[in-house]
Formats: C-alpha cells, structure tokens, sequence
C-alpha cells in the first residue's frame, strides 16, 4: 500500500539539530498517523530535500527507525511504515508520550501499568527482601519524617530501593528508566515506577 505525501511533509531543519531532528520529526509523523502503516516512507532523496540535509543523515534516521520497528527497510526497495501498536521495543512507549496525539491517553494507561507494576513488584520484593533491605527501607521512611517536603524525592527511592530488593534486573532496570522518563518528561505527572 502506497500514500501520496504532501510536498511540505518535512521542513528543513537547523543544522545543530540535524540528527536528532529528522529521527524526532519522522517519528512524530508516524505516531501522528501523517505516515500512516502500511504506507511508504518518501524515497531519501527526496527526504533529504525536505529536511535540507544530507541523505546520510536522512538514512541513519531511517535505520535507527528501523531498529525500533516503526519501518521495515528492503534494501533497493522502498521503506514501509509499520504498525506503532505492534512495535514491541520498548522505547516506543517514550516516544509515544512525547509524540502521539494520544498522549493524555496513553498517561492513564501508563498509570495503570505503574499500578499493576507496582503490585508485582511489592509481591516480589516481599519474598525477597534481605534485613538490609528492611532497614534501608525504614531509614528512608524515617529520613522522609525529617524532610517531609521531599515527597517526590521518597518516592523515586522509595521504589527504586523495593525494585532492588526485589531482586529482579528487569524491573530495577524499568524502574529506573521510567523514573529518569518522569523527570525529563514532567508531562508524566505520577511518577511511573515499573
């Protein structure tokens, strides 16, 4: 399936921001549904003129777009939009909250993962936490008596240290992805935790 795209798709971008930008702008237009799935990503020739850049540069976007699972490459053939539903890397869910139209929604679904996250990680961390692990936990409580207006800062330590005592790599490792997300994105109003 193939897509007539308008002329003006893609402007031409600020040299300092060339790299980032045309990966950053792709990305939005697929998310957007600019680009819709099954479509056809314009020939880099032709991107490359849109963007003001060189092809280079339009192809290493379009690789590292690749990487993710938002276009499938065939090599001397065209690119093709693929479906944002199916991608399954996981940073497509930060890059949804920052470029889909969607974003209020995909909010509330984020909270309602942090929820059920939170529920398996309390589970987990339950079984294995050590006596350290314990007495780590209730120096931070007791440190938050002390400072009650670090609210925002108790709970990042607060989950982070339950993910450690968890004992699981894969929920330390989203725990603290999803915490670094939360300050980069203060759009992310309730602090994602798994």
């Amino acid at each position: 399936m193939t897509s007539s795209h308008p002329q003006t798709l893609f402007t031409s971008l600020p040299r300092k921001t060339a790299a980032g930008g045309v990966f950053d702008r792709m990305v939005e237009s697929i998310l957007s549904g600019d680009l819709e799935p099954g479509s056809t990503v314009p020939p880099e020739r032709k991107l490359s003129e849109q963007f003001g850049l060189s092809r280079l540069l339009v192809r290493q976007a379009i690789h590292r777009l690749a990487d993710l699972g938002l276009v499938r490459v065939r090599q001397g053939g065209s690119t093709t939009v693929m479906d944002p539903a199916e991608c399954d890397h996981p940073q497509i869910g930060e890059l949804a909250l920052r470029y889909s139209p969607d974003r209020d929604a995909l909010l509330g679904a984020l909270r309602e993962r942090q929820i059920a996250g939170s529920l398996a990680l309390l589970a987990l961390a339950s079984r294995r936490a050590t006596p350290e692990d314990i007495e780590e936990l209730t120096n931070l409580l007791d440190w938050h008596e002390e400072t009650p207006e670090e609210t925002e800062k108790l709970g990042e330590r607060f989950w982070k240290r339950i993910a450690e005592a968890a004992g699981n790599p894969f929920f330390r490792r989203e725990t603290h992805y999803w915490f670094r997300i939360a300050r980069e994105h203060p759009r992310i109003e309730s602090r994602p935790t798994t």
